[in-house]
């Protein structure tokens, strides 16, 4: 089985099949444990020769606060955000119920991440950001619009996410 992408866009992809792609946070991430759980994710990715992508909306929010020069670009293909990612990013804004309280640019830009994940077929989303768009994600699974799981770095890295879920043996 051929292994297949990540994107940082506002995340960062990883995946072994074809078929399935994951994205990671590198944006909005508070915690200390972030930066070096998504390093983790990205170094795994590389050695088994994942594709990473970098949203281009991720990129953008990224620079805000650093050069988007840090990141190590020359190993991430640049997602833009296209025609069809906005089309569907408009369906799921109109039908999107936001919460109190949740501001609406972040919930803006994140729906348009999750656009850029169901027309690229990608299936996780490894981000910091449980308030917004792992929140809004998870609604979108539930109510069948999207299938995409996310990660949370918070959580810690998990090689498991790279083999189709499964636990190695204890000691091994």
């Amino acid at each position: 089985m051929q292994a297949h992408g990540w994107t940082a866009c506002e995340e960062v992809r990883i995946e072994r099949d074809p078929a399935r792609h994951q994205l990671s946070d590198f944006t909005r991430g508070s915690g200390a444990r972030a930066p070096g759980v998504a390093t983790q994710y990205l170094r795994e990715a590389l050695h088994r020769g994942v594709p990473l992508y970098l949203s281009a909306i991720a990129a953008s929010e990224f620079h805000v606060r650093q050069p988007i020069t840090d990141l190590p670009l020359r190993n991430f293909n640049i997602l833009p955000f296209n025609i069809d990612h906005a089309m569907v990013a408009g369906q799921l804004m109109s039908a999107i119920q936001r919460d109190a309280g949740d501001d609406r640019v972040a919930v803006k830009d994140d729906v348009k991440l999750i656009a850029q994940t169901i027309c690229e077929s990608l299936t996780h989303v490894l981000t910091e950001d449980e308030r917004t768009l792992a929140k809004y994600l998870r609604r979108m699974n539930q109510s069948g619009q999207c299938q995409a799981k996310s990660i949370l770095l918070a959580d810690g890295f998990d090689v498991s996410w790279f083999n189709n879920g499964q636990h190695g043996l204890p000691g091994t």
